[in-house]
């Protein structure tokens, strides 16, 4: 009994994504901060434990709300993303039948009539907010996530909701001049790291018909969108730095922190020399979920001041540092694909081309297929996979050069058709027949002995020709017809 509700409580935490959680409450409490702290400038009041006038109510509907919306977008988007899952990541809780549809369902409800429940004790007009982000949470799970950018648009928009969410719990009243435009950083921000998201994902969503930018565009061309669309937010951020109310330095330097950890994210899967593999997609996907956290801190401190912000934003860090580094790989990963938690490439797995798939490697956990190129360059200077040779690749290798030196030394002689009759014919000229009284080959001393002799007068062996003298050169031998060399030569060996 103890151990079946230990596991139920395990499927559920995962469901969560801890490491993934900090995020929508800190949104909306960077929403609240900027109408709190417009209000009073930033400066400290009564009714408000950070200054402002908001009250703690106000401030934990900002947070709690948020933070539930984001349970039920996970319970229902593993329900309907529970076949996907069946092929791609069968170790989460739906599909490895820890967790039943049912109870998904269930749980995604109550979440979302417990965000709407807490709403209205703060602002029942952002009811509405709760309403159309719900309506887009099943839009994006059902329709827009296999609809190339629309969908990790309307994953923005879930954010961009979010802030202004934020801003109506803690004012009757927002300041729209400043907080328009922070929803637009984060609806930018998030379609960007949305976007990043699904590059590990390329080959579970095309074999699930989602019709995501990458499957249709390609990796490379994906991720260039996401680092436009990055650069979008850290402008607009930039510019907005006159409408923080409170502490704009604060705000300025913990927004250059960001754009610091966003800029070593995308250099993982921008950069020419690097092919872009899921570990590595889910490692830039890491860095943006630690710089996500940063960001909305910043947003924080230009409403309520850089300590302000960095006493709450701090812990958070630390708990989604933590639990992504215990959690993240085992839940995007199944434990048979290679891809562990301390390397950036499984072993014996084919890294994407930049194209975005696996030309002839496997997906997700499919044991991959013999290798036939270990090149690790094109034409064109993109990477490709490197593998280890087969086994047998090397005493092929050499069996194929020994063959071809003999027929390269006794010029004239016709190629075999197939593998095994050249090794065949490299044998027999190995070891050729003597005539009486000539003396051995020098190219093949150590097989003379070994090779019958032929009696006097009997005809020569087919595959050496008698010889009349020992010679360095190689011996003359009587050309097949053009019918046959043209056949022989149409299967080298």
């Amino acid at each position: 009994m103890a151990g079946a509700m230990a596991r139920a409580c395990g499927a559920h935490l995962r469901t969560w994504r801890p490491y993934t959680l900090a995020y929508p409450g800190l949104v909306g409490l960077a929403g609240a901060a900027l109408a709190d702290g417009s209000s009073s400038g930033g400066s400290p009041s009564g009714g408000s434990p950070v200054g402002g006038g908001a009250s703690g109510v106000q401030l934990l509907v900002a947070w709690a709300a948020p933070t539930l919306s984001w349970l039920a977008a996970h319970y229902l988007g593993d329900y309907f993303d529970r076949h996907l899952d069946a092929i791609s990541k069968p170790q989460r809780p739906i599909p490895s039948g820890q967790l039943s549809p049912r109870t998904a369902v269930v749980c995604g409800v109550l979440c979302a009539l417990a965000a709407a429940f807490v709403t209205v004790l703060a602002n029942w007009r952002a009811l509405l907010l709760v309403a159309g982000a719900m309506a887009g949470i099943v839009a994006y799970s059902l329709v827009l996530k296999g609809r190339g950018l629309s969908g990790n648009a309307i994953r923005g928009v879930l954010t961009a909701l979010t802030v202004v969410y934020g801003a109506m719990t803690a004012s009757a009243d927002p300041p729209w001049q400043a907080v328009v435009p922070f929803a637009l950083v984060f609806l930018a921000h998030d379609a960007a790291s949305n976007l990043v998201g699904t590059l590990r994902d390329v080959e579970g969503d095309r074999s699930g018909g989602y019709r995501t930018l990458p499957v249709l565009r390609g990796l490379r061309v994906a991720a260039r969108t996401a680092a436009l669309l990055y650069l979008g937010a850290i402008a607009v951020a930039a510019l907005s730095v006159p409408l923080v109310p409170a502490d704009p330095v604060g705000f300025a330097a913990l927004l250059v922190l960001a754009a610091v950890c966003g800029g070593f994210a995308f250099s993982l899967v921008l950069r020419r020399e690097l092919t872009v593999t899921p570990a590595l997609a889910l490692r830039a996907h890491e860095v943006l979920v630690v710089e996500r956290l940063v960001l909305a801190g910043a947003v924080m401190a230009g409403g309520w001041g850089a300590a302000v912000a960095g006493a709450v934003t701090g812990p958070l860090l630390v708990v989604s540092l933590l639990t992504q580094a215990r959690m993240r790989r085992r839940h995007e990963f199944p434990p048979d694909s290679g891809f562990t938690a301390d390397a950036e490439l499984p072993p014996g797995v084919r890294n994407l081309d930049a194209e975005g798939s696996f030309p002839d490697g496997p997906s997700h956990g499919n044991p991959p297929p013999t290798p036939t190129d270990s090149r690790t360059a094109d034409r064109h200077g993109r990477a490709l996979r490197t593998v280890p040779d087969p086994p047998g690749t090397e005493q092929a290798r050499t069996e194929r050069s020994r063959t071809e030196r003999s027929r390269t030394e006794r010029s004239g002689a016709a190629p075999s058709r197939t593998t095994a009759s050249c090794t065949e014919q490299a044998r027999s000229e190995q070891a050729p027949t003597e005539q009486p009284g000539t003396a051995p080959s020098r190219t093949t001393p150590s097989r003379t002995e070994q090779a019958p002799t032929q009696q006097s007068g009997t005809a020569p062996s087919r595959t050496a020709p008698p010889r009349t003298a020992p010679s360095r050169a190689a011996p003359s031998r009587t050309a097949p017809s053009g019918a046959a060399r043209r056949k022989d030569d149409a299967t080298p060996c």
